[in-house]
């Protein structure tokens, strides 16, 4: 058993369940529970981004990486929801950045996708986004 933190993306696939209000704040607290929570220092403690859609959320953590496979994560999301676990997992992707690694490639990883789709997380500012 070895401590990962690092970066998650829970996105909903194009033909999946919405995600109500309800819903999105399940998994966000899901996640949260997963998380090392004791963690002193502010940088290793659980965070959360939804994209401006809601469809999306990037979620920074500390836990146990016995905890954080996607099988364990679903399953935990899809009990909270009382729902199948194939139900939710047909439903979304589920992304671990750079999983084994280090943060900065988690966070390098998390960066890349975030600036290849920053129409999603960014407003129209009119204004090129650079990383």
């Amino acid at each position: 058993m070895a401590i990962w933190h690092g970066y998650i993306l829970v996105k909903r696939r194009e033909h999946g369940p919405l995600f109500t209000p309800a819903a999105r704040q399940a998994v966000r607290a899901t996640m949260a529970e997963l998380a090392l929570l004791h963690r002193r220092q502010p940088a290793e403690r659980f965070q959360a981004r939804e994209s401006l859609d809601g469809e999306q959320a990037i979620y920074e953590l500390t836990c146990d990486d016995v905890f954080l496979t996607p099988a364990r994560a679903v399953g935990a999301v899809a009990r909270r929801l009382g729902i199948p676990a194939a139900t939710l997992a047909a439903g979304i992707e589920y992304t671990q950045f750079a999983p084994g690694d280090t943060w900065a490639a988690s966070a390098a990883a998390c960066r890349a996708y975030l600036s290849a789709h920053a129409a999603d997380w960014e407003p129209d500012t009119g204004q090129e986004i650079t990383p």
